[in-house]
């Protein structure tokens, strides 16, 4: 498929609103959850930010005033979601080998607690959309040769059941489908996704497809106007794109960030993670400088686009971010203790529709 003319990159569409220094310690942030998203009525919008020093942080979204302090995990935070109906209730997940469930109108202590059985540190979670099912991955744990895909039902913290097979090295990403509660993906440091369907807990039956990176899986999503494609990114920084239902590969891109410098003379030094802009239905790759520079590029089927630069906000990597499309704002963390918010002063959605390459991905 032949690309149209890329568009020139246009600078400062957003510009950093505010920003909360958690310095007063030394930690940085490098998990981000919001509950803004939540199905049900949600007059308190709040950022939830894991930190360097084992604690979560609760802010308010749109002033980043601290709104509270989460202390229990006893090990390193490996991920943050809010409930879909419940925008009070934030899910934890940590290398300590606990999931914690924590209700935000009482922060002092967790109110359910699921511990992983083989005890093993757990590398990433995910609650699928009915807010019934918690999936997480594990690390691989050497005396057994086994890396666990775990699952509990929201109602006991007992584990309801454990994958041994699917992979055979750390699971770092774990991802139901937004809209169906019993489809989900996992990728891992082996270079596999797998993709599931878990109406049974069956691994034999429930594993549909595995996809090949031939890297260790750093991110991966689902996305699309059905959300019908699954991205993938890798610790070597090569971006994939599959259609989830044929397991069929639409992307294959090995050199991201050489394909910015060489074609846009655009400079990244690190890539963070994907994100799905629902109203242009295109994906965009968020890469950054150790500077504290944060690019949005627009993911086409045979290139990467430079598409806006947030500079002005941060002086260090930039670990984490958050875009809430229907407000076309963000927030980002980093290593330099500062959480900003970014909003745009002629919405980012003017830029989306002045890049006329192809985003529409075959079916």
């Amino acid at each position: 498929m032949a690309e149209a003319a890329k568009p020139a990159f246009p600078p400062h569409v957003l510009r950093c609103k505010s920003s909360f220094d958690i310095s007063g310690e030394p930690t940085y942030l490098f998990g981000l959850a919001s509950n803004c998203s939540c199905n049900a009525g949600n007059s308190s919008s709040l950022i939830a930010a894991a930190a360097s020093n084992d604690v979560i942080k609760v802010y308010s979204r749109e002033t980043l005033q601290p709104q509270g302090l989460l202390k229990g995990h006893e090990g390193p935070i490996t991920g943050l979601c809010f409930a879909h109906s419940s925008p009070s209730v934030l899910l934890s997940c940590s290398n300590d080998k606990t999931i914690r469930v924590w209700d935000l109108r009482s922060t002092a202590k967790e109110t359910m607690l699921f511990k992983a059985k083989p005890r093993a540190p757990l590398c990433g979670f995910d609650l699928n959309c009915s807010d019934l099912m918690i999936a997480a991955g594990a690390e691989l744990l050497e005396e057994e040769e086994v890396a666990y895909l775990f699952f509990w039902d929201m109602r006991s913290t007992k584990v309801l059941e454990k994958f041994s097979e699917s992979h055979s090295d750390d699971i770092l990403q774990v991802k139901f489908h937004p809209s169906q509660p019993t489809q989900l993906a996992s990728g891992s440091t082996d270079g596999l996704v797998c993709v599931y369907d878990i109406t049974e807990l069956n691994e034999d039956e429930a594993i549909t497809s595995v996809l090949n990176t031939e890297s260790s899986v750093a991110m991966l999503g689902y996305f699309g106007p059905k959300y019908e494609y699954i991205y993938g990114l890798t610790h070597t920084e090569t971006f994939h794109v599959w259609n989830a239902l044929e397991a069929k590969l639409l992307s294959n891109q090995k050199k991201v960030r050489e394909s910015l410098l060489e074609v846009h003379k655009l400079k990244v030094d690190y890539l963070v993670d994907c994100t799905y802009h629902e109203a242009s239905q295109r994906l965009f790759i968020i890469a950054g400088d150790h500077s504290g520079k944060v690019y949005i590029t627009h993911a086409n089927i045979n290139s990467i686009v430079p598409v806006e630069c947030l500079t002005g906000g941060h002086s260090a990597t930039v670990r984490c971010i958050h875009w809430e499309h229907q407000g076309d704002s963000i927030i980002t963390g980093g290593e330099d203790a500062l959480l900003c918010h970014w909003q745009s002063e002629e919405q980012i959605t003017s830029a989306v529709e002045n890049d006329t390459s192809n985003h529409q991905l075959p079916s």
